[in-house]
């Protein structure tokens, strides 16, 4: 404080102001009284300063995303509690906070940037200004103080002094306000975004009697603080987004940001901006913009159904990947250093896309360090019942209507007959349904499900004539086909559900209607 105060002081021989600081001082630092404190300090400002009306602005973007600023009232004397709203770009008060500097006005009508409408809104009439930045300690301007209409005449130096150290004051007490309040919410966020996270990997948690995927668990903490990249493939639906959040959670990053990017929802033209960001002016009107790669800078980059990048954005992702920077589209400036853990999943065989030149072989032994296959639901009947009871208790937290909810052993029984096309994610959809359809009856039976029992395909002897004849390629999409079918029928020709159940976007599920013909 008293560095920022230096010269300023010394300057000024007032005991009432030296005095009124002292009592000021003491009350600087409290967060709670923040607010209380900035409009003691306008009142004192109007006294020393024998002034009629001021208020204290603080600076707000003028929309989420926008780099237009704007000037709105925290307090305002002599309005009844009505707020003044103005655009950085205007006004006296506007040119203070873009220019830094205080300005003293004795006659508003000779200066070109005095705002009447203002005075209109408020039937008031400006005569002279004073008016100083409200600063923080790190030198950012937070907002604007403005005095009006001295009672005595004019304005001059002294009164500007006093403004000026007031001014300072209440700046560190804003500043502080801000930092604490930043800090608590982001905890708090953090807090609750790592107790979801839980909640969501829950059914992941649980001891599965499949031999495969319990040999993933013993060794998730492991994988988790190696911060090698992880590749996860699997259908969709099978929890792959799930297993990255629990990587994320066990690791040492999991107080950093995670940050999930679906590539099968992003359209080809909108990649290269999604994943890198935008530079200011890279087009007209253009606004600057982090991408998810900038984003995740410090925690961990999830690509989701990473099989859709394009190859342009794969030899862009390579190169930030081995130089650990990022440039924005449009910049010309030195690249911004990123470091982040990245995990990605896909429901297609990379080996195969790199075979048949969809994906970058450099690229795939990038991702490809650590490799965990989930096996679908249809592998892991055995789960099921587990797996539903979960499922049932998630419900039961997140709504009272389940809360007394159970599944009767025969639908347990009953869920183990169906192949589970949509895997884990169709399950938790067909029991929420059912706990709906089964109303005020505590026991879910299987009558309370839509499901129309299938029949498994014959395994296929690897040493048989006929697994030697077959096309791999052919096989794996008319396996496709069927799902998407299979979805299809599910959601009653509802493309937005089928996507759900699929475990992809809207869009996805386009191109793979599309890619079936």
């Amino acid at each position: 404080v008293s560095g920022l105060l230096s010269d300023r002081v010394c300057m000024i021989e007032n005991a009432e102001l030296l005095q009124l600081l002292n009592q000021i001082s003491a009350d600087v630092f409290d967060r709670e009284k923040s607010d209380e404190l900035v409009e003691r300090i306008l009142k004192v400002a109007l006294k020393l300063t024998e002034s009629d009306r001021g208020t204290v602005f603080l600076v707000k973007p003028a929309r989420l995303g926008s780099h237009e600023k704007v000037l709105n009232s925290l307090f305002a004397t002599g309005l009844n509690g009505e707020k003044i709203h103005m655009n950085a770009d205007r006004g006296i008060a506007g040119k203070v906070f873009r220019t830094g500097e205080p300005v003293i006005i004795n006659d508003v009508s000779t200066s070109s940037d005095f705002f009447p409408a203002i005075d209109k809104q408020t039937g008031y009439q400006t005569e002279n200004i004073l008016a100083a930045p409200l600063k923080s300690p790190k030198h950012e301007t937070l907002g604007v103080i403005e005095i009006l209409n001295k009672k005595s005449g004019d304005y001059n130096e002294k009164d500007l002094q006093i403004v000026q150290v007031l001014s300072i004051f209440a700046g560190i007490a804003l500043e502080h306000k801000f930092d604490v309040e930043n800090l608590v919410e982001s905890k708090e966020k953090l807090k609750q975004v790592n107790y979801s996270w839980l909640k969501k990997a829950e059914f992941l948690l649980h001891q599965s009697l499949n031999p495969n995927l319990q040999a993933i668990y013993e060794k998730i903490e492991d994988y988790a603080m190696s911060d090698s990249a992880v590749l996860i493939q699997g259908e969709s639906g099978t929890g792959k987004e799930g297993m990255t959040q629990l990587i994320h959670i066990k690791s040492q990053r999991k107080n950093q940001p995670f940050v999930a990017v679906n590539c099968a929802a992003i359209p080809e033209s909108l990649f290269e901006a999604e994943l890198f960001g935008v530079a200011k002016g890279a087009a007209t009107g253009t606004a600057e913009r982090r991408g998810k790669v900038e984003l995740a800078h410090g925690g961990t980059l999830f690509l989701d159904e990473v099989g859709e990048l394009p190859l342009k954005e794969q030899a862009k992702l390579l190169r930030v990947l081995q130089d650990h920077s990022v440039t924005r589209v449009g910049s010309e400036e030195e690249p911004t250093h990123v470091d982040f853990r990245l995990v990605c999943a896909t429901n297609r065989d990379l080996r195969d896309m790199v075979n048949e030149g969809q994906f970058r072989e450099d690229l795939f032994y990038r991702l490809n360090v650590i490799h965990l296959k989930i096996p679908p639901l249809r592998d892991r009947q055995e789960d099921i019942p587990s797996l539903a009871v979960s499922i049932l208790n998630q419900l039961s937290r997140k709504s009272a209507y389940f809360r007394d909810k159970k599944l009767s052993d025969k639908a347990i029984e009953y869920l183990k007959t169906y192949d589970w096309p949509g895997n884990i994610r169709e399950l938790q959809n067909k029991i929420e349904n059912a706990g709906i359809v089964s109303r005020d009856r505590s026991l879910i039976e299987p009558k309370d499900f839509q499901l129309t029992p299938t029949q498994r395909a014959p395994k296929v002897d690897e040493d048989s004539p006929t697994a030697i004849v077959l096309n791999l390629h052919e096989a794996k999409a008319q396996a496709e086909q069927r799902v998407i079918e299979q979805a299809l029928r599910i959601a009653d020709g509802n493309k937005t559900k089928a996507a759900e159940i699929l475990g992809i976007s809207r869009e996805g599920l386009r191109k793979a209607l599309k890619k079936a013909g």
